[in-house]
């Protein structure tokens, strides 16, 4: 059986398990392109519990941060002997700042007026992910990655 230290975050600690064969087929056999539904299914089968100031069960609703720090975390408790595993040329410690933990603080920051319209910014969530990965190739010339004018 795997050891999972807690993960702990600004907003809630996260404690996962180790996955079943059954789950890790589930989550093998989900189409390649679905890769934030995927990462949902692995939250959702791993994540034994969540404690803290603020509970979010549901890993759709956590931050894109949130969601990909539990992935990193899963990933170097599994890795044999090895946590700070190979990304590329690079290992996992070369892309984590484990002093900066940004908190959502706020629902929504207004950002200015353009046009007449009010702009706000917000976190990214794992539901928002989800949403335009679903409708990546819905709009004619328009992907997930679309940046145009």
């Amino acid at each position: 059986m795997i050891h999972f230290p807690a993960l702990r975050m600004r907003r809630f600690t996260v404690q996962l398990r180790e996955l079943t064969i059954g789950e890790s087929i589930k989550i093998a056999s989900m189409p390649v392109h679905l890769e934030e539904a995927s990462i949902t299914a692995l939250l959702r089968f791993s994540v034994e519990s969540v404690k803290g100031n603020s509970i979010i069960e549901d890993p759709q609703h956590w931050t894109v941060q949130e969601r990909i720090m539990a992935v990193c975390h899963y990933l170097a408790s599994t890795n044999d002997g090895e946590p700070d595993f190979l990304i590329g040329e690079g290992h996992y410690s070369d892309y984590l700042d484990g002093g900066n933990d940004t908190a959502v603080t706020e629902d929504s920051i207004m950002v200015g007026e353009v046009g007449g319209d009010i702009w706000h910014i917000r976190q990214f969530t794992g539901a928002m992910a989800e949403s335009i990965e679903r409708l990546s190739g819905e709009v004619a010339g328009i992907t997930g990655n679309f940046i145009g004018c």
